[in-house]
């Protein structure tokens, strides 16, 4: 199976994903080169139809705009899609007492003729264990990019968890 990302970018217009295809086979620096190139086509409205055709999984930010979660819908045939909700500070127990720690709230939503929930439950599990492994001097340590308008594209690490939706993957590396 091959790994066709999709990646939420909000225009004025409206929503487009283009589609980094082949995800699987590329390192993340290639992957980090697609993606910009895709959403500065996007920005600039030269995307082709084959720029949008083909994903198998959709990651979308609403976080820049103060949503704390919410619930994607699956662009069929894909298999699942990954809601990031803001990073906000929060209070939560530490020890005996309590602390303020970053946290965000990510949804999956998975097609379950296609994956089964037991898998989509251990990605996410594995995608929150490699997040909070990044250390506390940055809460989320998911390298993204900026668009022109300053909205969030895709968190790469990502790819790291495909494996557990049933996706094999080749050893990425580290940016």
């Amino acid at each position: 199976m091959e790994v066709n990302l999709g990646m939420a970018v909000a225009l004025e217009e409206g929503l487009v994903v283009p589609v980094i295809q082949g995800a699987d086979r590329l390192t993340l620096e290639e992957i980090a080169r697609q993606s910009r190139e895709l959403a500065d086509k996007a920005q600039n409205k030269k995307l082709l139809p084959r720029d949008y055709e083909g994903g198998t999984f959709t990651v979308s930010n609403l976080g820049m705009f103060g949503v704390d979660s919410f619930v994607a819908i699956i662009n069929p045939p894909e298999c699942a899609i990954l809601a990031v909700g803001q990073i906000a500070p929060r209070v939560v127990p530490y020890g005996e007492g309590i602390a303020i720690r970053s946290l965000m709230t990510m949804t999956l939503s998975a097609d379950h003729r296609i994956v089964d929930g037991v898998i989509t439950a251990r990605f996410l599990q594995e995608l929150k264990r490699l997040l909070e492994s990044q250390g506390s001097s940055s809460p989320v340590a998911l390298p993204h990019r900026r668009a022109q308008n300053g909205i969030r594209i895709w968190p790469a690490r990502l790819l790291d968890c495909l494996p557990f939706l049933g996706i094999p993957l080749r050893q990425l590396g580290t940016a």
